[in-house]
Parts: C-alpha cells; sequence; structure tokens
C-alpha cells in the first residue's frame, strides 16, 4: 500500500507538464535565436573618391583635392543590430602647403604662393555597427534598404615616410538588399587625425579624412536569423503558484514516504504480502501543440517512472501509446505524431534510463477527441501504463 501511496504522488507531479505546453509563434519583430559564431560574417570591398582636410587644404580648389579611394571590410553581426568590422580605407589624398620642404610637396610652388601635396596613405581601423533599421523597425530579412551607423578607431598610415597617427572615424553605411547573400552599399565616412600627419602644423586642431564610396558585400551562409519563439503557459500565476504549492506538498509525502519504505525494508515480516502489488498506476506526459519533443520537465517526470519499472522485479511489460487531438492536423498527420510521442517516450526511457526494451511495448492511437475533462490539451499525450 505504502508503494501505491508513493506512485500517486509522483504521477500528480507529472501533470505539472499539463500547463506549459501551448507553444505560439508571435511575430515578435525584435526577438530572432542566437547563430553560432561562424555565421552572419561579410566582406565588402568599395570604390570612391576621398578629401584630406589640413590647414591650408582649403585654399586649393574642392575638385583638386579629391583623390581615389579603395575601402575593405571583414566584419560579423552578432545581432540584427549590432556588428563589428574590421575595414582599411586607402590609396592617396592630396593636399596643399606654403612649406617649400614639406615631404610630401610634389612640384614647384604656384602662383598663390602655395606647394601641391601628394601622400599614399592607409587608415585601418575597427568600427562597432549599428542598424538603426534593424533597431527601430524590426529585423526583416528581405528588407530593401537599411541604414547602418558606424564608429571606431585605428591607426592613419603614411606609405611616403613610414609615419603613423591615431584616427577616430564615424559615418555611415546605405545597405540596398540585392540577394540573401549580396547588399550594394553606398557609404560615407569621416577620419579624424593629428594636424601633423600632414606634416604642417599651425591651428593645433585635427584634421579629417572624408570620403564616399561605393561597392558591394558578400555576406556568408547563414546570414540570416531565426525568429524567435514565445513559450506561454496559458495558466494564470495563481494557478501556477497553486501547482507549485501542490508540487511542494507532494516532495514533502514523497520524503515521509521513503523514510517509511526504509523502516519497512529493515523490517520485513510487516511487508512479505506485498510481492504481487502493482506499482505503477498509468501515467500521463502532455506535449506541445504539433510536437514530439519531451521538455526537461518531462523527462524529470519519466526518470521517476523508469526508476519505479527498473525497480519492478516482475516480467510485468508496460505499454506506451501516443495519442494526438483529432481537431489538429490531418488523420494521417496525427496517427504520425501519435507515433512519434509513444517513441519518444519509449526513446527516454530505454536509452536515457536504462529501462530494458523487452519490458516496454508501444501503441499508436492518432488523433482522439476529449479524452479528458474536455480539454483538447490533455489529447496530445502519451500514456503509460
Amino acid at each position: 500500500m505504502k508503494k501505491i501511496l508513493l506512485v500517486a504522488a509522483l504521477f500528480l507531479g507529472s501533470t505539472l507538464g499539463v500547463y506549459a505546453q501551448q507553444t505560439e509563434n508571435k511575430d515578435a519583430k525584435y526577438k530572432v535565436e542566437t547563430n553560432k559564431f561562424w555565421s552572419n560574417w561579410f566582406i565588402s570591398v568599395g570604390g570612391g573618391v576621398q578629401v584630406y582636410t589640413g590647414d591650408s587644404d582649403t585654399q586649393q580648389d574642392f575638385t583638386d583635392r579629391l583623390a581615389p579611394a579603395l575601402d575593405i571590410s571583414v566584419g560579423k553581426w552578432f545581432t540584427p543590430v549590432l556588428g563589428l568590422r574590421a575595414s582599411y580605407n586607402g590609396l592617396e589624398a592630396n593636399g596643399y602647403t606654403f612649406n617649400g620642404n614639406n615631404a610630401y610637396v610634389s612640384g614647384g610652388m604656384n602662383s598663390d604662393g602655395y606647394y601641391d601635396q601628394d601622400f599614399k596613405l592607409a587608415n585601418f581601423h575597427g568600427d562597432v555597427l549599428f542598424n538603426l533599421t534593424n533597431a527601430f523597425c524590426g529585423y526583416k530579412a528581405d528588407r530593401l534598404y537599411n541604414i547602418i551607423p558606424f564608429v571606431g578607431a585605428g591607426i592613419l598610415h603614411d606609405w611616403d615616410v613610414n609615419e603613423d597617427e591615431v584616427s577616430l572615424n564615424a559615418g555611415f553605411i546605405n545597405r540596398f538588399r540585392l540577394n540573401s547573400n549580396w547588399d550594394l552599399n553606398v557609404e560615407a565616412r569621416i577620419a579624424y587625425v593629428n594636424e601633423r600627419f600632414d606634416h604642417e602644423t599651425i591651428s593645433k586642431r585635427l584634421e579629417t579624412l572624408t570620403g564616399v564610396t561605393v561597392g558591394f558585400t558578400y555576406n556568408f551562409p547563414k546570414s540570416n536569423w531565426d525568429r524567435a519563439t514565445v513559450v506561454t503557459t496559458g495558466i494564470t500565476e495563481d494557478e501556477m503558484q497553486a501547482v507549485r504549492d501542490q508540487l511542494a506538498n507532494c516532495r514533502d509525502n514523497s520524503k515521509k514516504l521513503n523514510n517509511e519504505l526504509t523502516y519497512l525494508k529493515n523490517h520485513p515480516k510487516t511487508i512479505v504480502k506485498e510481492v504481487g502489488v502493482d506499482v505503477l498506476s498509468p501515467t500521463l506526459f502532455v506535449f506541445s501543440i504539433n510536437s514530439a519533443k519531451v521538455s526537461k520537465a518531462t523527462r524529470v517526470n519519466v526518470g521517476y517512472l523508469a526508476k519505479i519499472i527498473n525497480a519492478d522485479n516482475s516480467d510485468k511489460t508496460y505499454i506506451v501509446t501516443g495519442y494526438a487531438d483529432k481537431e489538429t492536423g490531418s488523420a494521417s498527420w496525427n496517427q504520425t505524431l501519435s507515433e512519434k510521442r509513444a517513441n519518444a517516450i519509449y526513446d527516454v526511457l530505454v536509452n536515457e534510463y536504462n529501462v530494458p526494451s523487452e519490458r516496454i511495448q508501444k501503441a499508436f492511437k492518432g488523433g482522439v477527441d476529449n479524452m479528458f475533462y474536455n480539454d483538447r490539451r490533455l489529447n496530445r499525450c502519451v500514456i503509460v501504463e
């Protein structure tokens, strides 16, 4: 009789699975699943023009100051909003100086009393990318346009005299989606650097390297993000607290019963007639709609059941029967789903908790109608008896 009470307590604990079933895919546009580290990498290449602005450069016509620019970047998106990249911007820049001995002078004095400058440079920097469109409008895989501001820091290197200066970088990327792997980019950027970089120090202010480039980005697979699923219990907090209290009482009763069983084991004369007593009542395990996945909570309860089966020294066989809700899906799908659910519980019993396979039989009932309390959620189940 004591063993029967223990099984009843365990069965009551297993019914908690009934309250955590309904999983619905909401259009939670701000919630996505986290991808693995090697997902969401990209490489970008672009070309355009750039302008260096030093102390005397404004004395020169703007069009004469334009120089070719090449951009190359490699990076990764960690979320649809936040990413990092390592970038190279470079080729050359043009300037203006009144100092004929300047290291970058390329030619004689012009009619204005200034000298032209021409120097090769490269800006190596790391940037933090912020997808403003995804942040405010939510992630959308096939969105045509995204605006992506960025900030970063790096080293601006001069190839002519091999000198380096720290650069502070900012800008934004206009990204146009071509397909799942390719984007067209229009990028505007600016780098701030100490005025001594062009070997002319007059105003003691930061100087700038500004550029606009057009190019392409290749997004390595996997480049998209899966929608997150939201799991709801379908019951109120008060109802859930009542279930928690019930489970706590079951644990207390189980502890008391274990103590009594220990006592009975030490006094065999009092339990000699309990050899043939049934040790298991039918046990119910409930699944989510259209799912045969065994949750962690259900696995715990299956583990308790496995202990009881393994402790039964008789040659008794247990039947694992799968069911599905008749009102959800076709008859053929419900038959398949009931088989998957029975197989799932069978696998946990045999492969995870080492119940001998010859003691377990499987049965499949397909779609059924209102087995318990007129609650269709209870039709999505497996019963072990």
